[in-house]
């Protein structure tokens, strides 16, 4: 499993997209997950607050947010990789690539389906809180 920063290159692409995670002096872990032959980076985040997460420490509502996952669309997107996280969220994920890559396939299944059914306000609001809204013409 792949963990990796994400460029400044990636973020000055995408400074106005309020939805992609992004704070000045601080990187966002995240996972790499190859889905087709697309490649994703999903973040770790704290205080989630959604069902569309894989928990690593769920009593303090930590994991990967896939609401806030990025397409990679470019090998420049990525400062670097082999990043150290915290032990207890290692744990939580190691040797769980399959899963991890399942997990978030049936979250794209599921964003797919709420983009052609915006008209229903839960879905509507799955897009507008989703980082993938800027990439959704490449998701298919």
């Amino acid at each position: 499993m792949q963990i990796v920063t994400l460029s400044q290159n990636f973020y000055n692409r995408h400074k106005q997209d309020i939805e992609i995670l992004q704070k000045a002096n601080r990187p966002y872990m995240m996972v790499l997950v190859a889905v087709g032959q697309k490649t994703f980076a999903i973040p770790f985040r704290s205080h989630i607050h959604h069902k569309y997460a894989l928990w690593t420490d769920k009593k303090n509502r930590c994991g990967l947010d896939f609401t806030k996952a990025v397409l990679i669309t470019s090998p420049d997107d990525i400062a670097s990789s082999g990043i150290q996280i915290r032990q207890n969220e290692f744990n939580a994920i190691k040797g769980k690539e399959h899963h991890i890559q399942k997990r978030f396939e049936t979250f794209l299944n599921t964003y797919k389906k709420a983009y052609h059914n915006q008209n229903i306000s839960r879905n509507k609001i799955l897009i507008q809180d989703s980082a993938l809204q800027y990439f959704i013409h490449a998701l298919w």
